[in-house]
Protein backbone atom coordinates (compact mmCIF):
# COMPACT_ATOMS: atom_id res chain seq x y z
CA UNK A 1 0.00 0.00 0.00
CA UNK A 2 1.89 3.57 -0.96
CA UNK A 3 0.20 6.41 0.73
CA UNK A 4 1.52 10.17 -0.18
CA UNK A 5 1.61 12.76 2.32
CA UNK A 6 2.63 16.47 1.92
CA UNK A 7 6.23 15.60 3.75
CA UNK A 8 6.56 12.17 2.81
CA UNK A 9 5.93 9.10 0.80
CA UNK A 10 5.31 5.93 2.10
CA UNK A 11 5.03 2.54 1.11
CA UNK A 12 4.02 -0.56 3.13
CA UNK A 13 4.29 -4.09 2.37
CA UNK A 14 3.23 -7.11 4.16
CA UNK A 15 4.83 -10.36 3.80
CA UNK A 16 3.32 -13.27 5.92
CA UNK A 17 3.41 -11.00 9.59
CA UNK A 18 5.99 -8.96 9.20
CA UNK A 19 4.98 -5.07 7.73
CA UNK A 20 7.86 -3.03 6.50
CA UNK A 21 7.47 0.69 6.31
CA UNK A 22 9.41 2.38 3.81
CA UNK A 23 9.49 6.64 3.62
CA UNK A 24 10.95 8.81 1.61
CA UNK A 25 10.86 12.09 3.15
CA UNK A 26 10.18 15.24 1.22
CA UNK A 27 10.29 13.65 -2.13
CA UNK A 28 8.88 16.95 -4.10
CA UNK A 29 10.66 20.06 -2.08
CA UNK A 30 12.38 20.71 -5.74
CA UNK A 31 8.93 21.19 -6.73
CA UNK A 32 7.62 23.16 -3.78
CA UNK A 33 10.73 25.37 -3.60
CA UNK A 34 10.11 26.56 -7.17
CA UNK A 35 6.61 27.21 -6.72
CA UNK A 36 6.92 29.21 -3.87
CA UNK A 37 9.82 30.99 -5.33
CA UNK A 38 7.46 31.91 -8.43
CA UNK A 39 4.61 33.07 -5.90
CA UNK A 40 6.96 35.61 -4.12
CA UNK A 41 8.32 37.02 -7.20
CA UNK A 42 5.24 37.55 -8.36
CA UNK A 43 3.82 39.18 -5.47
CA UNK A 44 6.84 41.36 -5.43
CA UNK A 45 6.43 42.34 -9.10
CA UNK A 46 3.15 43.35 -8.50
CA UNK A 47 4.62 46.13 -6.05
CA UNK A 48 6.96 47.35 -9.12
CA UNK A 49 4.42 48.82 -11.02
CA UNK A 50 6.90 52.33 -10.84
CA UNK A 51 9.76 50.70 -12.34
CA UNK A 52 8.36 48.66 -15.39
CA UNK A 53 11.92 47.52 -16.69
CA UNK A 54 12.76 45.78 -13.55
CA UNK A 55 8.85 44.77 -13.84
CA UNK A 56 9.90 43.38 -16.82
CA UNK A 57 12.86 41.49 -16.14
CA UNK A 58 11.25 39.89 -12.88
CA UNK A 59 8.57 38.38 -15.34
CA UNK A 60 11.27 36.52 -17.29
CA UNK A 61 12.97 35.54 -13.97
CA UNK A 62 9.46 34.51 -12.94
CA UNK A 63 8.83 32.67 -16.15
CA UNK A 64 11.85 30.84 -16.14
CA UNK A 65 11.22 29.53 -12.58
CA UNK A 66 7.39 28.62 -13.42
CA UNK A 67 8.58 26.72 -16.44
CA UNK A 68 11.33 25.03 -14.11
CA UNK A 69 8.52 24.12 -11.49
CA UNK A 70 5.88 22.23 -14.34
CA UNK A 71 9.38 20.14 -15.51
CA UNK A 72 9.80 19.38 -12.06
CA UNK A 73 6.14 18.46 -11.62
CA UNK A 74 5.83 16.42 -14.54
CA UNK A 75 8.87 14.85 -14.04
CA UNK A 76 8.16 13.60 -10.63
CA UNK A 77 4.56 12.76 -11.44
CA UNK A 78 5.69 10.49 -14.31
CA UNK A 79 8.11 9.24 -11.88
CA UNK A 80 5.84 7.98 -9.58
CA UNK A 81 3.26 6.48 -12.14
CA UNK A 82 5.64 4.50 -13.57
CA UNK A 83 6.95 3.20 -10.40
CA UNK A 84 3.45 2.23 -8.98
CA UNK A 85 2.54 1.46 -12.88
CA UNK A 86 -0.45 2.73 -12.05
CA UNK A 87 -2.89 4.39 -14.69
CA UNK A 88 -2.33 7.89 -13.65
CA UNK A 89 -3.33 11.25 -15.26
CA UNK A 90 -1.79 14.68 -15.28
CA UNK A 91 -4.83 16.07 -12.98
CA UNK A 92 -6.17 19.81 -12.47
CA UNK A 93 -3.66 20.87 -10.13
CA UNK A 94 -0.60 19.64 -12.19
CA UNK A 95 -1.72 22.40 -14.96
CA UNK A 96 -2.31 25.25 -12.78
CA UNK A 97 1.00 26.82 -13.14
CA UNK A 98 0.73 26.63 -16.87
CA UNK A 99 -1.96 29.08 -16.32
CA UNK A 100 0.05 30.98 -14.12
CA UNK A 101 2.74 31.20 -16.43
CA UNK A 102 -0.19 31.93 -19.24
CA UNK A 103 -0.83 35.26 -17.36
CA UNK A 104 2.46 36.59 -16.53
CA UNK A 105 3.58 36.38 -20.56
CA UNK A 106 0.08 38.35 -20.79
CA UNK A 107 0.77 40.92 -18.41
CA UNK A 108 4.56 40.71 -19.74
CA UNK A 109 3.09 42.29 -22.78
CA UNK A 110 0.99 44.47 -21.67
CA UNK A 111 3.86 46.01 -19.35
CA UNK A 112 5.78 46.29 -22.45
CA UNK A 113 2.90 47.74 -24.20
CA UNK A 114 2.19 50.33 -21.24
CA UNK A 115 6.11 51.37 -21.43
CA UNK A 116 5.92 51.92 -25.16
CA UNK A 117 3.20 54.56 -24.81
CA UNK A 118 4.77 56.26 -21.67
CA UNK A 119 7.70 56.66 -23.97
CA UNK A 120 6.18 57.63 -26.75
CA UNK A 121 4.00 60.19 -24.45
CA UNK A 122 7.50 61.58 -23.15
CA UNK A 123 8.97 62.16 -27.03
CA UNK A 124 5.64 64.33 -27.95
CA UNK A 125 6.22 66.76 -25.36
Amino acid sequence: MQMLYPLHYTIKTTSGAEVTRVANYFPYALTAILSIAAATIAFIEIGKFENRLLQLKMAALNSLIMMLAIGSSVYFATKLIKANQLAGAYDFGLWLPAVAMVSNLIANRFIRKDEKIVRDSDRIR
